[in-house]
């Protein structure tokens, strides 16, 4: 069995992100390929939501190690500033941030397995086409690729939605800050436009599943 890699919008949907711009219009029945691009640049044009330090980093690669020990440090921050906030020492969107951040790491540990998996199958199939490894063991590395596709997908689509939601909840924020006169209507329409973003790149995830497997669209 030969491994291929899996393609699918969501693994470009957890990129790097940077500050906001406008959003292109939706697109219409392209290809696959073309739908990855309009998610990537949607998802770029999105700021971050991530806590500044918990994003940064040392230069160094993110092994699947360091992936792993990234995810465990957002796990137990987001366990003490859930205490915090019970304690009345942190805010509600202090904890958001952190919701999103644990939601980050994880995409960015499952990316990070199947990034290795994809590594170990292609060694494998390589020892199989001279002879150095069996069939079995050739297609339980294939297993194990498409198990990891499958997480690191699932991850990046909980990733978007948990971002998504709290984009939505900051918007019902300002919205409720404007009405009692304290800030801007530019605040409100920043807020309002990341929401409308994230409309698209919901859009745009689901002609993307329905056109890699039409038994997935909906009615």
């Amino acid at each position: 069995m030969r491994c291929f890699p899996f393609k699918s919008v969501l693994a470009s949907l957890a990129l790097a992100l940077v500050s906001s711009a406008a959003g292109p219009e939706l697109p219409s029945k392209a290809g696959v390929e073309d739908l990855d691009s309009d998610a990537s640049r949607l998802i770029n044009d999105l700021p971050s939501l991530t806590d500044p330090e918990g994003a940064a980093s040392d230069g160094e690669p993110l092994t699947l190690e360091r992936a792993r020990k990234r995810l465990q440090q957002a796990q137990r921050k987001q366990i003490r500033w859930e205490l915090l906030l019970k304690q009345g020492v942190l805010s509600q969107s202090e904890v958001e941030r952190c919701t999103v951040e644990v939601a980050d790491a994880l995409a960015h540990y499952e990316r990070a397995n199947r990034d290795r998996r994809r590594s170990e199958c292609a060694a494998i199939q390589d020892r199989l086409s001279k002879g150095a490894a069996d069939q079995a063991l050739g297609d339980s590395a294939a297993a194990a690729l498409r198990a990891a596709e499958a997480a690191s997908a699932k991850a990046d689509a909980q990733l978007l939605q948990t971002r998504y939601d709290l984009a939505k909840i900051n918007l019902a924020r300002q919205r409720r800050l404007y009405a009692e006169k304290m800030i801007a209507l530019a605040a409100v329409q920043d807020a309002e436009a990341l929401v409308q973003k994230f409309d698209r790149l919901k859009t745009i995830q689901e002609q993307s599943r329905a056109m890699a497997d039409p038994k997935t669209a909906g009615p």
